[in-house]
C-alpha cells in the first residue's frame, strides 16, 4: 500500500489544498501515519490520528515524532467510534482524512466510521477526503476461481467439507489482468456514495444487464473510482491508476448460461460491509 504512488499522491493533492489552516484534523485508521503527517505538512493546526490496533499506533507515534510533528500530531489507539469530543478531540474537527478501503471499497468499515464521525465527531461544514466513490462492475466466466467457490472435488477428491472455512459473503480480491476470464456485459454502475451523506444498508434492486458474449455468468467483478475532492479521482479499474487495491470478485449462488444479446434479471445491494448480487428470477 505505502508503495502505491499513485494513491499517495492523489491524497496528498486533496489533503493539500484542504488542509491548510484547519483548526483540527481528524484521521481515522492512521496506519502508518503517512496521512496525518500530510495534512500537519500541509499547514493544518491540530491533527488527532486514530488507530485500534495498538502495536501500529505506537509505531506511528514514532513515525510523526520522527519526521518532527508530535507536537501538532496526537495518537489515539482507539476506534474512531470510540471516540469522544472533549476527551480525545479538544473540538470537532474540521476536516476527516481517512483511508479504510479494500478492494470491495466496504469491507474496512468505511460506511459505519464515517457515519458516526459525521454524526459526533466533525463540524457540520467539515470537509471530508474522500468525499466519495462510484463503484462498477461486469458480469465475467471465471473457471478457474470458480472451482474453490465454493470447494468441490479437488484432485479427484470430495473436499467440500472444508467449505465452511470460506465466508459466501466475502469477495475476492485478484487482478483482472492475470485471471483467466471472460468478459460477458458491459460495465454497469452498481452504487454510488457521497461520504457526507450514507445510505442506510440498500436492499437488492433490479438491474437488467444485456450479455455482450456467449458464456458462462459465474461472477461480478467490480471497482471503484474514488473521489478524493471535485478535481482528483483515483480508479481500482483493471489497467487504473491504483496498484495497491486490485478488483474485487463475487460469485453467483449458481452459474447461468448467456447468449450474446440476452437481457440478464440482475439484483444488487449492499450492506454496511459488502455487496451481494443475484439473478431476479432464481
Amino acid at each position: 500500500m505505502l508503495n502505491d504512488q499513485a494513491r499517495n499522491d492523489a491524497f496528498e493533492r486533496a489533503i493539500a489544498k484542504a488542509a491548510c489552516g484547519r483548526r483540527l484534523v481528524l484521521d481515522i485508521g492512521t496506519g502508518s501515519g503517512l496521512l496525518a503527517v500530510m495534512a500537519a505538512r500541509a499547514g493544518a493546526e491540530r491533527v488527532v490520528a486514530c488507530e485500534a490496533n495498538t502495536p501500529l499506533a505506537q509505531v506511528a507515534a514514532r513515525i510523526i515524532a520522527r519526521n518532527g510533528y508530535a507536537d501538532r500530531i496526537t495518537v489515539v489507539p482507539k476506534r474512531s467510534t470510540q471516540l469522544a469530543v472533549g476527551q480525545d478531540l479538544p473540538q470537532p474537527a474540521d476536516l476527516l482524512i481517512s483511508e479504510i478501503l479494500d478492494a470491495g471499497l466496504l469491507g474496512e468499515d468505511v460506511i459505519r466510521s464515517f457515519r458516526h464521525a459525521c454524526a459526533a465527531l466533525i463540524t457540520a461544514d467539515a470537509a471530508i477526503i474522500p468525499a466519495g466513490a462510484t463503484v462498477y462492475g461486469v458480469l465475467i466466466e471465471c473457471p478457474e476461481l470458480r472451482r474453490v467457490n465454493p470447494i468441490k472435488e479437488v484432485s479427484g477428491f470430495d473436499l467440500g467439507e472444508f467449505d465452511i472455512f470460506r465466508n459466501p459473503v466475502a469477495h475476492a480480491q485478484v487482478s483482472l489482468a492475470h485471471e483467466p476470464h471472460r468478459v460477458l456485459s458491459e460495465v454497469f454502475e452498481i452504487a454510488r456514495f457521497d461520504f457526507r451523506h450514507l445510505p442506510n444498508e440498500a436492499p437488492a434492486r433490479p438491474l437488467t444487464i444485456p450479455a455482450t458474449a456467449d458464456g458462462t455468468a459465474q461472477a461480478v467483478a467490480f471497482w471503484f473510482d474514488l473521489r478524493l475532492d471535485d478535481a482528483t479521482t483515483l480508479s481500482t479499474a483493471p489497467g487504473g491508476d491504483s496498484k495497491h487495491w486490485r478488483q474485487a470478485l463475487t460469485f453467483f449462488d449458481r452459474d447461468r448460461p448467456v447468449r450474446q444479446g440476452e437481457t440478464l434479471p440482475l439484483t444488487v445491494g449492499h450492506t454496511d460491509s459488502h455487496f451481494f448480487f443475484g439473478w431476479s428470477d432464481a
